[in-house]
């Protein structure tokens, strides 16, 4: 069985060779940490506009871990990485490593097969909206969140299906999301805010 260390490292390698994901270094973030809120908080500190939204962020990466954990049998929540889109400050982002099964679309785990691919499915339905995943890939999935219409008739909430509701909290708090599977020894989820006009202080 990998170690942690070996793991990171692997991860790290595969990643600087993606061609979504290369680019700028990226560093463990402990979120199994004590003072989590102080662990988010430094990763937010170079982004002014991110402070107010600390809560929200902390939720949903504390989904992303729950996720790893239920469905990948990790209970530790794999391993997570941040990255600063240094020097403009844009963009952060976080990626969590799992080494489940990856995401079941449609009946199908990865890798997805050609006659899916560029087709968006719906993957669970809340009581605001529905998530979707478009496949881009035989191993890539962009995840999105699509709010119901103001009129549209509330679902019956009682009946609503258990679970997926982590994906839902994550792709309304994240600007992008994306689940890449087989990315060295492991799967990625990718989760990107945007941060348009800071400068960094």
């Amino acid at each position: 069985m990998m170690g942690r260390s070996e793991l990171v490292s692997g991860i790290v390698d595969a990643v600087s060779r993606h061609p979504l994901l290369s680019g700028g270094t990226w560093s463990v973030l402990d979120l199994g940490a004590e003072d989590l809120i102080s662990v988010v908080g430094e990763a937010l500190a170079p982004y002014p506009s991110l402070r107010s939204r600390r809560s929200e962020i902390l939720i949903a990466l504390e989904e992303a871990r729950a996720n790893i954990a239920r469905h990948a049998h990790d209970p530790d929540g794999g391993v997570c990485l941040v990255r600063h889109s240094a020097p403009d400050r844009t963009a952060l982002d976080f990626l969590f490593a799992d080494r489940g099964e990856g995401l079941k679309i449609s009946g199908r785990l990865p890798p997805y097969g050609a006659e899916t691919i560029g087709q968006e499915f719906e993957f669970r339905h809340t009581f605001d909206g529905v998530v979707t995943c478009r496949v881009c890939g035989a191993d890539t999935v962009e995840i999105r969140f699509h709010r119901y219409p103001d009129d549209h008739k509330v679902l019956d909430l009682e009946n609503l299906p258990v679970g997926g509701m982590g994906l839902s909290i994550m792709s309304k708090v994240m600007d992008r999301l994306v689940y890449l599977t087989h990315i060295g020894p492991a799967n990625l989820l990718w989760m990107r805010l945007c941060v348009p006009g800071e400068t960094g202080t």
